[in-house]
């Protein structure tokens, strides 16, 4: 991510980045399955219509004597607007991997891919950013997205996010 800013620092005047960073809020919907679920991700916007977002995650399943597996998670993503003016946009992982670790834990890395699409209201130093997220449209992997979602209930097909981000424009 950091080279991808750097290089694009080389061709594009700092005036066209926006930054974000901020946490997924409805991750913390977990809470109410008895999950935890913690969610965040920077951003950088290059101009109006593509944004690189950088994530990371941490999810548990409600404990049990016979499940402690955790999971780590990191991805990288990139979003298109196709209507910048109003803020749509459709969004795809490039990488989306989880780590699990516990004593009950096979130890295999899982990729998952999405796709999302979304609404993002830019206000001064403020974002807010809810998408509706599609997990492994392909069917590739199903196994690895099938586990997921058995373990850990955020992780569905079809999932909801509600990003709250910090913005800062370069100017």
């Amino acid at each position: 991510m950091c080279l991808v800013l750097l290089l694009c620092t080389l061709v594009l005047p700092l005036s066209a980045f926006s930054f974000y960073a901020g946490f997924d809020a409805a991750s913390f919907l977990g809470f109410a399955y008895g999950s935890t679920s913690i969610s965040g991700t920077i951003s950088a916007s290059v101009d109006e219509a593509f944004r690189l977002n950088l994530g990371c995650g941490y999810y548990a399943p409600p404990l049990s004597a016979d499940n402690d597996i955790r999971f780590f998670n990191a991805f990288l993503s990139a979003d298109y607007f196709i209507f910048p003016q109003w803020g749509i946009y459709i969004g795809m992982s490039v990488a989306d991997l989880f780590f699990p670790y516990g004593l009950d834990s096979d130890g295999k890395v899982r990729f998952s891919n999405h796709m999302k699409v979304g609404i993002c209201y830019d206000f001064p130093f403020f974002s807010a950013d809810a998408s509706v997220i599609l997990r492994d449209l392909s069917g590739a992997d199903g196994t690895a997205s099938n586990y997921l979602s058995a373990e850990i209930r955020q992780l569905d097909r079809v999932a909801f996010s509600l990003l709250l981000s910090f913005r800062y424009d370069w100017e």
